[in-house]
């Protein structure tokens, strides 16, 4: 698997994205991936739009996210220089002015656009080490594969379940702090509730616990797609401490989310299971 992949990865761009046309094709008409959670969740977002509407944005995700792929595996062997020319970086100034005064800063972003592609934008970019969370996968090979392509631009990667305990650890060390935080908090997760979307949601407090923990600014980092394989990574100030009220930074972090979304629906990811359960399906404790 690991050979193919190292393989198709060396074809010329046109060739790839060639095959991410096909990949699309296939996962949306002929495995139909996940496509009842897709018509949900857009349903559910988007239900004053036409059903035609709906389709054209299921459609047009499907193409995304098979570009997502491939440009995943162009990562493994592109150039600083190939990533500039791809990725265009606003508002890095912001994360500078905190270099000089010593500061970490947490840079919270969402499955928008080509995240992969933003994280290595962003760490190329800043004048000091980028620690991005994530969940490990449960294949350890296929897991090796993914941390050497986001680590080939100076990211280095944190599991979600061990990520206060080391920034913690880092709180003498001028870092910043990458966090996808729009996914769904599994049931028993301890999390804050928000109508986002229009829909009552379930946000991870993680986020917001080690943001009060540390007192480090919060940034929001925005992935706008151009056009085929050129994007606009948008760093913009989200928060500052001292932070106050319960929720007040998870609210404020969905309410951007969901305003990037609604410039580009077709760019987030839908096929998610974001919307699993209710409110009523949890612990009473949650």
């Amino acid at each position: 698997m690991l050979f193919l992949l190292n393989f198709i990865a060396r074809l010329p761009d046109k060739a790839l994205y060639f095959l991410a046309d096909v990949l699309a094709v296939i996962l949306f008409h002929l495995v139909r991936y996940r496509r009842a959670t897709v018509d949900e969740n857009i349903l559910r977002a988007f239900p004053e739009k036409s059903a035609a509407d709906r389709l054209h944005i299921a459609k047009d995700f499907y193409f995304h996210i098979a570009d997502v792929v491939v440009e995943l595996l162009m990562q493994s062997r592109m150039s600083r220089e190939q990533l500039f020319q791809r990725v265009d970086v606003v508002g890095i100034e912001y994360l500078h002015a905190c270099v000089k005064k010593n500061q970490s800063v947490i840079l919270l972003s969402a499955h928008q656009g080509n995240w992969e592609w933003m994280l290595a934008a962003v760490a190329s970019s800043i004048q000091y080490p980028l620690d991005a969370l994530y969940r490990p996968l449960h294949n350890s090979v296929m897991e090796q594969f993914f941390i050497k392509i986001r680590s080939r631009f100076d990211a280095s990667m944190i599991p979600a379940e061990k990520a206060a305990r080391v920034i913690l650890k880092l709180r003498r060390e001028v870092r910043a702090f990458g966090i996808l935080g729009d996914q769904n908090p599994r049931r028993r997760d301890d999390k804050y509730w928000t109508i986002f979307m229009g829909v009552e949601t379930p946000v991870a407090v993680g986020p917001e616990r080690i943001a009060k923990l540390t007192g480090y600014p919060l940034f929001y980092v925005s992935m706008e797609r151009l056009s085929r394989g050129r994007y606009r990574c948008v760093i913009a100030p989200l928060l500052e401490s001292p932070y106050s009220g319960e929720g007040e930074i998870s609210q404020k972090y969905m309410s951007v989310v969901e305003a990037n979304i609604r410039k580009q629906p077709e760019c987030w990811m839908w096929s998610h299971h974001r919307w699993r359960y209710r409110r009523e399906d949890c612990p009473k404790a949650a």
